[in-house]
């Protein structure tokens, strides 16, 4: 058997084999390419099962919802009776990871401290307001007993060489203006 012969039965043999191949090998990508196509459909819709994803997008789409759903959760939703914004605690638990409820862990107690604080320095504005005005009626009033006890040694008597010579109505003058009568 000369080449010629062997060549003119075994090409179209190869050729027929590769044929198959190729058409084998695209119906395969059309299969591929329809899974990936049920798995975008799939990652889009956080209702639907990531099923016909591979195992590594799987785990990417399951990581991707649960940030979605760990974001939501974390942002200030309607207020409660107090007026403070809430949130959903459930969600936050059940989706964030360890580090985010940590961080969140620690705004919560942060908030807590400035709302705290700022009770504190409310408080402290009422009580300085007060001492204040218990120093200026302090202040007032002593200011009155002064004014009043010069006034009584000036009407005072006085003797001859010039000083105050207090008789008992004098004496009673100046003890009636004296505090812890």
């Amino acid at each position: 058997m000369n080449w010629l012969t062997l060549l003119k039965w075994l090409g179209p043999a190869v050729l027929l084999a590769g044929l198959g191949y190729v058409v084998l090998d695209w119906i395969d990508l059309r299969e591929q390419d329809a899974a990936h196509e049920r798995c975008i459909a799939a990652s889009l819709d956080p209702a639907k099962d990531v099923e016909p994803c591979e195992p590594g997008l799987k785990g990417a789409i399951t990581v991707m919802r649960r940030a979605d759903v760990c974001d939501a959760a974390l942002e200030p939703k309607a207020r409660d009776r107090s007026g403070a914004k809430t949130r959903d605690e459930f969600a936050l638990r059940a989706s964030c990871s360890g580090a985010t409820k940590r961080l969140f862990a620690e705004l919560i107690a942060a908030e807590g401290d400035l709302a705290d604080a700022q009770g504190q320095l409310a408080r402290s504005d009422e009580t300085l307001s007060d001492a204040v005005a218990r120093a200026e009626a302090r202040a007032t009033a002593q200011a009155t007993r002064k004014a009043a006890n010069a006034s009584t040694l000036a009407a005072a008597p006085r003797a001859a060489d010039g000083r105050v010579a207090c008789d008992a109505e004098c004496l009673r003058a100046l003890a009636a203006g004296t505090p812890g009568d």
